[in-house]
């Protein structure tokens, strides 16, 4: 079983509606609705601030928050001292490693650029939610993907 701590683990989580899926119990794989909600608490809480309303993060799909050293990207991603490195401060505790996806045809793609999490919350029987990260970007990115795709998965506490 895994510990999380920062504000990962208890930053606005909204209960635990999302899926338990393969998370250890007390654990759950976070919906939709609780990653945009982490996403702004993350940004509108943690110093240095952005101002990005929670309705943006909710409904605007692609990148979305402050692309500045505020933005939730920023906070979510490690940084450069870390093993493998990137360009975030992790101030958040999240921890966002650049480990690429693997797409339907199980090509991968992104490995030391991107980090591409799943969210518990469907789109339609093909496609579901899905929260990505960029090299030089320091927003998130709120879209959907075929099911099919390889992305990783964060537990969030119950």
């Amino acid at each position: 079983t895994s510990s999380y701590t920062g504000s990962w683990a208890t930053c606005d989580p909204c209960g635990s509606s999302g899926r338990q899926g393969i998370c250890p119990s007390g654990f759950h794989i976070p919906t939709d609705l609780e990653f945009s909600r982490y996403e702004w608490c993350i940004e509108t809480t943690i110093s240095p601030t952005g101002s990005t309303p929670l309705s943006t993060f909710q409904t605007t799909t692609y990148w979305r928050g402050d692309n500045s050293v505020a933005g939730p990207g920023h906070k979510m991603k490690v940084t450069s001292s870390h093993s493998p490195s990137w360009d975030g401060s992790n101030v958040s505790g999240f921890t966002a490693l650049p480990s690429g996806y693997r797409e339907n045809l199980g090509v991968f793609y992104g490995l030391g650029g991107h980090a591409v999490f799943w969210t518990a919350t469907e789109y339609s029987p093909t496609y579901a939610w899905y929260r990505g990260l960029l090299t030089a970007n320091y927003q998130s990115n709120r879209t959907i993907n075929f099911k099919t795709f390889g992305h990783s998965v964060r537990c969030l506490q119950n």
